[in-house]
């Protein structure tokens, strides 16, 4: 360990067993700080923030150190190896020196200013958290180094500033005692100056140690917490919740930021009571066994009972729920509603092996984005016709037909497909007639006609082509026509698609205006069994009539 001595200000090696009582410096870095290079060829005394070190140095001697450890100078950053095992040793550093100085650059005392240390920068920072939790005596200093009381002295106040509880100020209790949701919660509203930073300050707060990867951004708060899950299985670590994130979209398990954290600062989590399996990040995903229950929304969305409460809730069986969304047949999740948590009791469902992908935060659309081996179209019932009906679809019915996903057969456990389809198969029973198709195989090649349907509007004897197509990154479009009826009074409908072929546009996923009416789609993507589902409503109005949108999206 390199030390400063606080009477020549000379940096001084100790090897791990011979390393003397010191003190240990926590600020908030300024303009010109003083730094290892400087120190080496004595020429800090020119920098803007060599009083702050000279400060520090006397103080330690006035309180009977000859050393003192500071982060600017004290570590060579030019060497990322030393760097490195710099920051992994730093919370053990300040947990073993005798005095912390936190010296408070923004306070300043004076008859119109008291001794406080409310609202001060240091309070803010991403590194002071642990420099506040680690070492048991820390001293406040003013920015003329008037000592303005110790963190015992003022643990109430700090307590209020922080959400930490006193017990873990006043070193009562031990760090681990509290849950994970606690610990994130506090470095909630903490910022750091490189977004890396706010994983790297907090390896010591959950007794980890990692590389470091500077450039990597957000991932290294990833990372952290998955050396967490290596070494514990506290699932308050999933229990985070952001109640401004909007409506419709996924997450991972694991957050992208402590911020989500800063609503479960009083999450805690129950002891070990039940077998389960460890989880694990995989190719998959993270792979976690957790009791899942079909939540009332429906839409496969499951309640996952996680192991941990919020303290007024101490009734019996009681835990905390996220939300999950099943995006395929092969046990494949995904988060949902993160902004809400919910309360489970008793009835948490049946534990199953599941798998959830990390990502940041995206739309639920963009899950089910890509190529599959199967793309099928699959007809929606109608919630607003204008009093058109289905009469006729492209590619005609066959009796030879086979299921267009071919791992959907007789013995697919019908339990195993997901709600959404098996309803559109039986609402199809009964709206579309049985010689038309009420599911259409898309081919992979952008703007291929797939399947074209033939609507009739008896008041108007008018007829409507709606024709559906793949879009360039595998998506459905469609486009609609009004189909002209021949001398025989029949609609000039040809037999097959390449009939169609040459009157298809894509339509952008915009309203079509026709004659008589305004032609638009709401479509629900839907991934099981190998197969993408294009679960399409086809929407007929009056060109009078304003649009009212339902839950589905566009495309």
């Amino acid at each position: 360990m390199r030390l400063l001595n606080v009477s020549t200000l000379e940096l001084v090696e100790f090897p791990a067993d011979r390393i003397p009582p010191y003190a240990i410096l926590s600020h908030t870095w300024g303009d010109e700080e003083v730094l290892f290079n400087d120190v080496i060829h004595k020429t800090g005394n020119t920098k803007r923030a060599f009083t702050k070190l000279q400060g520090a140095a006397e103080q330690a001697l006035s309180d009977g150190f000859a050393h003192i450890w500071v982060d600017t100078c004290c570590i060579n950053k030019d060497s990322s190896a030393e760097l490195s095992e710099a920051i992994n040793s730093m919370f053990v550093w300040y947990q073993k020196a005798d005095a912390c100085y936190a010296y408070l650059s923004d306070v300043e005392v004076s008859a119109e200013s008291p001794k406080t240390i409310s609202h001060c920068r240091w309070f803010t920072r991403g590194w002071a958290l642990q420099e506040l939790l680690a070492p048991k005596n820390v001293v406040f200093f003013s920015r003329d180094w008037v000592r303005l009381g110790t963190k015992i002295d003022h643990c109430e106040i700090i307590s209020r500033l922080t959400g930490i509880h006193v017990s873990y100020l006043c070193h009562t209790e031990t760090l681990d005692h509290a849950s994970i949701a606690q610990r994130m919660s506090w470095a909630s509203y903490r910022n750091t100056t490189r977004p890396e930073d706010v994983a790297y300050c907090l390896m010591g707060l959950f007794s980890v140690n990692m590389p470091l990867l500077y450039g990597e951004g957000s991932r290294s708060f990833l990372r952290l917490q998955e050396e967490i899950m290596r070494q514990s299985d506290d699932e308050s670590i999933f229990a985070w919740y952001d109640p401004r994130e909007p409506v419709g979209f996924s997450h991972g398990l694991l957050a992208t930021s402590p911020a989500q954290f800063a609503h479960s600062g009083s999450i805690v989590s129950y002891q070990n009571w039940e077998r389960r399996q460890p989880y694990s990040v995989t190719n998959r995903g993270l792979r976690i066994n957790l009791p899942l229950k079909l939540s009332k929304s429906g839409r496969e969305i499951y309640t996952a009972s996680l192991n941990c409460l919020f303290p007024d809730s101490y009734d019996d069986d009681t835990f905390i729920g996220i939300y999950l969304q099943k995006v395929s047949g092969d046990d494949q999740y995904t988060r949902v509603r993160g902004n809400e948590l919910c309360q489970v009791q008793s009835d948490r469902g049946i534990q199953q092996t599941i798998y959830v992908r990390h990502y940041e935060q995206r739309s639920l659309q963009e899950y089910t984005r890509g190529l599959f081996p199967h793309h099928i179209l699959l007809l929606r019932p109608m919630s607003n016709s204008s009093g058109y009906s289905l009469v006729e679809t492209l590619p005609r019915r066959e009796k030879s037909d086979r299921p267009l996903n071919p791992g959907l057969t007789s013995s697919t456990p019908v339990d195993m497909e997901p709600a959404a389809l098996s309803n559109a198969r039986i609402a199809a029973r009964k709206w579309v007639p049985s010689r038309c198709r009420f599911a259409f195989a898309v081919p992979k090649r952008p703007n291929q006609l797939a399947a074209a349907l033939l609507f009739h509007r008896d008041e108007t004897s008018s007829y409507i082509g709606v024709m559906f197509a793949m879009t360039e990154d595998f998506g459905i479009d469609f486009h609609a026509v009004d189909v002209a009826i021949s001398s025989s009074g029949q609609p000039d409908w040809p037999m097959t698609l390449q009939g169609l072929q040459h009157l298809y546009a894509s339509s952008k996923s915009d309203e079509i205006f026709l004659k008589d009416a305004r032609v638009d789609t709401l479509t629900e993507h839907i991934v099981w069994n190998g197969g993408k589902y294009y679960a399409v409503e086809v929407i007929l109005r009056p060109r009078w009539q304003l649009p009212s949108r339902g839950p589905l999206t566009k495309g």
